[in-house]
């Protein structure tokens, strides 16, 4: 947690932020103007960051807003007498200068995979930049030109990828113990006895056909979909023609 947050806010960036804060908490009971944002940055902080030592897991962007109530105890902090001895004004222009060279390695990594080409990653390790792949593919895709009345997904992150490609008059149904939102865009129920069509990553297709089965009398042979980038595959989806949906799927939450 405590590395994905520095990389967040990057180490040079990050290490003035952790100074600042820490100084405010020092000296929070003697200034109220430096007790509030230490009230509101140090909670979530710590909170989020500690949470994976009593909880499955945890995500870095979770201590993210109270970081953001230490940028001003960093500018007061820089402020006072000790900073003078440093150039502040290089230190800012080589961060944006930092930051900037960064956000063009990977923005020009997830729109051409040209770091992955040259140094491939290691056997289990996904690069993330393919979550900024396009699935606007899906538009052409025989399955889903054949009137299909639903489609079926297993995760609420593509689920919200499939139904950007396919726009809003095809209702996308996130098979899931964790849908999210999407359990509540629509009512399977009402699809009782239709077609749809379940989109899948192809590494997860046996264990969704085995969980889906039972909802549809017939689910078709998949048809394959790759998806990439600079004229390489990246991902290859599978399409399952499903037929006759049987009982309306589970919803998690209350409604």
């Amino acid at each position: 947690m405590l590395l994905g947050e520095i990389a967040f806010l990057t180490p040079w960036i990050f290490v003035p932020l952790a100074g600042a804060l820490v100084a405010g908490a020092r000296r929070a009971f003697e200034d109220e103007k430096r007790l509030f944002p230490v009230c509101l940055a140090l909670p979530p902080i710590l909170v989020f960051t500690l949470t994976p030592l009593w909880g499955a897991r945890g995500l870095p962007h979770w201590p993210m807003p109270g970081w953001f109530f230490a940028f001003p105890l960093m500018g007061v902090w820089l402020g006072e007498p000790w900073a003078a001895r440093y150039d502040l004004r290089r230190w800012a222009i080589v961060s944006a200068g930092l930051i900037g060279a960064i956000a063009i390695l990977v923005v020009s990594q997830a729109a051409t995979g040209w770091a992955t080409r040259l140094v491939p990653a290691p056997a289990g390790v996904v690069d993330p930049t393919l979550e900024t792949l396009d699935w606007g593919a899906l538009r052409a895709a025989p399955a889903l030109r054949d009137a299909a009345a639903f489609v079926v997904a297993t995760k609420w992150s593509e689920g919200g990828k499939i139904a950007l490609a396919l726009g809003s008059r095809t209702p996308v149904f996130v098979f899931s113990d964790d849908p999210r939102g999407m359990a509540f865009l629509d009512d399977s129920a009402r699809f009782v006895g239709r077609d749809g069509v379940v989109v899948v990553p192809q590494d997860r297709l046996d264990q969704t056909l085995a969980q889906l089965r039972p909802y549809f009398l017939r689910l078709d042979p998949p048809q394959s979909l790759a998806l990439g980038r600079a004229g390489r595959d990246e991902i290859v989806i599978a399409l399952v023609p499903a037929h006759g949906l049987t009982r309306a799927f589970p919803v998690p939450y209350p409604h």
